[in-house]
């Protein structure tokens, strides 16, 4: 029996290359550290201003007297994805300016149309104060996206493989998250593996990511948001392959799962962290392939 792989989400940010040296890992993860905690602070905000616009007991004069404080919220917030995308460009042996350059430009333009929605007051009637909400709840889950991805990229750039088995992989990506998701999109995966007893070499804060990013890649390419995602694994010779599709029925167990919002940068962030990794990611007309490694 092999032993069962730690929860990635519970096992915190510290690699193995930190260990060995504490003095100049203190000093790379501290900075990213604070960046990383001033975005979770403005997607908190953001969150309670959702709640606020969502109860009928909150009138205007209440939210006014929180909004002036999340318009100060935008520009440390973008400051820190800045920072964040800094630190994966000189982590990263490989080029990464694609991604960082589609996530810098999607996060300004999302924080400029977040600055304008909290400038215009415009809750003070019924109609009004619905498109302002909706407004503010697009943009929070599209800042969770860049997070997620941000998140994404910085792992790729650490060495913290460890060894895996597909159904511990499989099991903790269809474990109910612990992290709040700002627009839940419930879809049915059916899953079918082999090579269950067969282990591999993956940072599981990677691999995870990317396989949830395909699925709701290939769900976003439905033409009707009901139809199932199938989810095929192969793990042999120390490898895996995954294949996502929309079109392929296969026999297998049904899963319900969060899907991630998908915005503009997604593909090149989940292409460019699998290539960190020495992985591929690969989509195309409703089907996304993901093999790991690429090289032996």
């Amino acid at each position: 029996m092999h032993q069962p792989a730690t929860d990635p989400r519970l096992s915190g940010g510290v690699t193995l290359d930190d260990a060995r040296s504490p003095v100049e890992s203190s000093a790379r993860i501290a900075p990213l550290a604070e960046s990383r905690g001033i975005v979770r602070d403005a997607l908190a905000a953001i969150g309670n201003l959702e709640h606020l616009l969502k109860s009928p007991r909150v009138g205007p004069r209440a939210l006014a007297q929180v909004i002036p404080g999340l318009r100060g919220l935008c520009d440390p917030l973008l400051a820190s994805v800045h920072q964040m995308l800094a630190h994966v460009r000189v982590s990263s042996e490989l080029p990464v300016e694609g991604a960082c350059d589609e996530l810098a430009t999607f996060a300004t333009t999302v924080c400029d149309r977040l600055r304008v929605s909290l400038a215009s007051n415009a809750a003070t009637d019924a109609r009004s104060r619905l498109a302002f909400e909706s407004s503010i709840v697009y943009a929070g889950a599209e800042l969770n996206s860049v997070l997620q991805l941000l998140d994404l990229l910085i792992r790729a750039t650490e060495r913290s493989d460890t060894e895996l088995h597909i159904d511990e992989v499989l099991s903790v990506l269809f474990t109910p998250a612990v992290r709040p998701i700002v627009l839940r999109q419930p879809i049915t995966v059916v899953v079918s593996y082999t090579g269950e007893g067969t282990g591999f070499e993956a940072n599981p804060h990677v691999l995870i990511p990317l396989v949830s990013t395909g699925i709701a890649m290939v769900h976003a390419a439905q033409a009707a948001q009901e139809d199932r995602i199938f989810l095929s694994a192969v793990c042999q010779d120390d490898s895996l392959m995954v294949a996502i599709c929309n079109d392929c029925p296969i026999p297998g167990n049904a899963h319900v799962f969060d899907s991630p919002l998908i915005i503009p940068p997604t593909l090149e962030c989940a292409r460019t962290a699998a290539n960190l990794v020495s992985g591929t990611f690969e989509a195309d007309l409703g089907r996304v392939v993901i093999c790991w490694p690429r090289h032996h």
